[in-house]
């Protein structure tokens, strides 16, 4: 009876101490049916079976083992295998899992995880054991008490706290007869004597190969940072003598923190083939390479899924980020994607590797607030057969490695690559040889560079990212003045604003150009950025990852540009960036059928009719004999690809250039952008006598290119019909108003006069048109006629006033 109630209560004192109901887990336990260990109670389980600890296990889950510190009579956890007469002599795959949160308290042997691991099959691999607190007597770890007779430990961790009275190890106690292969620990350790940050004593028949510590280790007796006693091999092994308070040799080697967290330490270990091991910059020791997990930002829920990254995961981020820093071993943008880390936490440290990632449409854009380890790959999709003009976001790009990369597909014509570099005194490009390419070194962050794909697809620098300021860089005007630029960020970078790219090199610019000139292969064209917009549409002021430009130098007395951190911004497209909303626009096409140009007229009350730097911009003309500028007002005789005037509308005249050939017909339109009722653009041709207007879609002028045409002084854009005449055609007098209503085919006069008047309108040789009397009130003149400079003559007892209207 007394036996019985003994059972009773020894099963209920399980029970109360919070044991959990073992839980028979999937599987047979064979090599190929291994026992499947997915939570506490299946693993507790196995402490409850030891029939079973010859067989196969697989950890499917991390496991949260917190509550162990209740079990057994607050005994805690108990050890799988319990000595050589009882081991564990298995086969246990944590494939890359944990087991956290670990407590033993037994003043006896054999206490860790596994109490004792026996036999020339039994082998613990891809196991985690994390924030353990073990106490027992002799022969004590966190994940072995003793490992022996051929047994083995591969790609395991520990880390928490391990107390005994002797052969005391952070991760195995003692170990005789066996390997220990790529395994770490950073638990701290305190015994009588013999002990050791990762083995607390390495018998005659032990190996230990790529291993390292860094707890601390606290002794009475004989003790050392890695191994306690040493009676084996240690090969490539490392331990923190700064963290584990030892400083002995031949049993490890001693390296400082720093050399511990430099992976060029490691020497041997096996970083990139398998790899076994990872490594991230920022103050961190290796780490192995399955505790690697990926995360994945969703912007649409804020969150990262599963968890935050740490410094071992690989991220990824699709589509934006505005959030708080963070740190990460990998990290891979999606194209269309912003990574713009805000706040007083935006740093964001990249341990390893940064892959940014671009398709046909968008590219990646990571604005600067990090540290990036490893190696940076940027991808720039490209449209093949089109020279385009580029620039690298990286450091130590070899330009070999970049021609010859299969994926690449750079051209090859002859000897020749496609990929040169801009030679200013000439205003032409250089490209690399077969023969130069090898020696050519390496491309320069902040230059533009010409390439050439043999169809569509990606270009791909790898290197060290740039994440600072580039400064000095040289610009000269030997000849033509015109120097290739390129963006040196990972992100976009801003043209317009306070201190960015204009506003901090404006100085060095040529005035009549302080612009940046981008090349559109589409076009065949440059497209002109600068203070009002560009050659497509004003507000557009960014260029964005591996995107080249160009400049033109003020003079060739050491002038240089520079591009700092701020002009960074959040935008990720492949086409340049629609900024504010744009000012008053108009801007003029011209076609011939086999070519196309624009130029671009912007208004606003601060600008003159004289040259207005960094808001005129001279054109780069990349077609000589297609081309369509303005002139200023003011003339200084530079050929305009974008003039900023005033908003005085009824008394601006602007004149046109056109090059083209002799003969040729040309088609002029306008799109016009935010302008206001009183801006009404008109097209004259002197040549022609004819007045267009181009009131937008639909509205067209064509004429045909003779010598007389040629160039400017022909072509005038007008802004209203009183700039036409240079009058205020619709204030006559102080009795009288006058509306001119063409395509009514009318003209409306009011009066405010008591006396009827009389109106003609007579053409320009003197032939009268038409004439109506005009009383108070609205009146309506009909008139029929083509287009052309009639004179309008009203007339009373009174008053006599004639005025040059414009019918169109």
């Amino acid at each position: 009876m007394a036996l019985a109630l003994l059972v009773v209560f020894s099963t209920l004192d399980a029970y109360a101490t919070g044991e959990p109901t073992p839980t028979t887990p999937a599987g047979s336990g064979t090599s190929g049916s291994p026992y499947q260990i997915t939570n506490i109670a299946e693993l507790y389980w196995v402490t409850q079976n030891s029939s079973s600890w010859g067989a196969y296990f697989q950890q499917t889950a991390d496991i949260d083992a917190s509550g162990s510190s209740t079990w057994d009579t607050n005994q805690g956890f108990t050890p799988i295998g319990t000595d050589a007469g009882n081991p564990f002599a298995g086969n246990y795959d944590g494939q890359g899992h944990t087991i956290s949160n670990l407590y033993i308290d037994r003043g006896v042997d054999h206490q860790a995880l596994f109490g004792c691991i026996l036999g020339g099959s039994a082998i613990v691999i891809n196991l985690g054991v994390v924030n353990a607190t073990i106490y027992g007597y002799g022969s004590v770890g966190a994940l072995a008490g003793s490992l022996e007779v051929g047994a083995s430990l591969e790609k395991c961790f520990s880390t928490g706290y391990v107390s005994g009275t002797t052969f005391v190890g952070g991760l195995v106690g003692y170990a005789d007869g066996i390997t220990i292969t790529n395994c770490y620990s950073e638990a701290n350790v305190w015994a009588a004597e013999f002990m050791g940050g990762l083995i607390g004593s390495l018998g005659g028949g032990g190996t230990a190969t790529n291993c390292y510590s860094t707890g601390a280790v606290s002794m009475l007796g004989p003790s050392g940072g890695l191994v306690g006693n040493n009676g084996g091999t240690i090969t490539n092994c490392f331990y923190d003598t700064n963290t584990s308070g030892q400083g002995d040799t031949g049993n490890g080697t001693p390296k400082t923190t720093l050399e511990m967290q430099t992976q060029n330490t490691f020497t041997g270990w096996d970083f990139t083939t398998t790899p076994v091991w990872s490594f991230s910059t920022g103050g961190h020791y290796p780490f192995l390479n399955w505790q690697s997990k990926t995360v994945s930002y969703n912007y649409a829920t804020d969150d990262w899924t599963p968890s935050t990254p740490t410094y071992m995961d690989n991220a990824t981020i699709s589509i934006y980020y505005y959030g708080t820093g963070f740190e990460c071993h990998n990290l891979l943008i999606t194209p269309n994607t912003d990574v713009f880390p805000q706040g007083a936490l935006a740093s964001i440290t990249i341990g390893n590797n940064l892959t940014m990632q671009s398709d046909a449409s968008n590219t990646a854009n990571l604005v600067h607030h990090f540290t990036i380890g490893g190696t940076t790959t940027v991808e720039r999709y490209l449209t093949g057969n089109e020279w385009h003009i580029v620039s690298s976001p990286v450091a130590n790009q070899g330009i070999n490695a970049l021609v010859t990369a299969p994926g690449n597909s750079i051209a090859v014509n002859d000897i020749k690559y496609g990929l040169g570099t801009y030679n200013e005194s000439s205003d032409s490009w250089t490209t690399f040889t077969t023969g130069t390419a090898p020696g050519a070194g390496s491309i320069i962050p902040g230059l533009g560079y010409e390439i050439l794909r043999t169809g569509d697809g990606l270009v791909s620098f790898t290197g060290t990212a740039n994440i600072s300021d580039v400064t000095g860089i040289p610009i000269s005007r030997a000849g033509f003045g015109w120097n290739m630029l390129g963006n040196p960020f990972l992100s976009a970078i801003q043209i317009t604003g306070l201190n960015k790219f204009l506003d901090w090199n404006a100085d060095n610019l040529d005035p009549s150009y302080a612009a940046v000139y981008l090349w559109d292969p589409t076009a065949n064209a440059y497209k002109t950025i600068n203070n009002i917009g560009t050659g497509d549409l004003p507000g557009w002021d960014c260029i964005q990852v591996c995107q080249a430009f160009s400049v033109k130098a003020k003079d060739n007395i050491g002038q240089t540009v520079s591009f700092t951190e701020n002009m960074q911004t959040d935008y990720n497209g492949l086409g340049i960036k629609s900024g504010v909303v744009a000012w008053p626009t108009i801007k003029l096409m011209a076609e011939n059928g086999s070519g196309k140009s624009s130029t671009v007229v912007s208004f606003n009350s601060k600008m003159t009719t004289g040259l207005d730097v960094t808001y005129d911009a001279g054109m780069y003309k990349s077609n000589k004999d297609f081309a369509l500028y303005t002139r200023l007002i003011d003339d200084n005789g530079v050929d305009f690809a974008i003039q900023a005037l005033p908003e005085d509308y009824a008394s601006l005249s602007i004149p046109l250039g056109i090059d083209a050939p002799e003969g040729t017909t040309v088609k002029f339109s306008a799109e016009l952008i935010n302008l206001p009722a009183n801006c009404q653009p008109i097209l004259e041709d002197r040549a022609a006598k004819v007045f267009t207007p181009l009131s937008g879609a639909g509205s067209s002028y064509s004429a045909t290119i003779t010598a007389q045409t040629k160039g400017t002084g022909n072509f005038i854009l007008h802004t209203s019909q009183n700039s036409v005449t240079a009058s205020k055609i619709n204030k006559i007098d102080e009795g009288f108003k006058v509306l001119v209503q063409a395509k009514e085919s009318k003209i409306r006069i009011s009066s405010t006069s008591d006396l009827p008047a009389q109106a003609q309108v007579y053409d320009l040789a003197g032939r009268l048109i038409t004439n109506g009397t005009v009383f108070t009130g609205d009146n309506l003149l009909k008139m029929q006629a083509k287009q052309g400079i009639y004179l309008l003559r009203i007339q009373n007892s009174k008053q006599q006033f004639s005025q040059k209207i414009v019918w169109y």
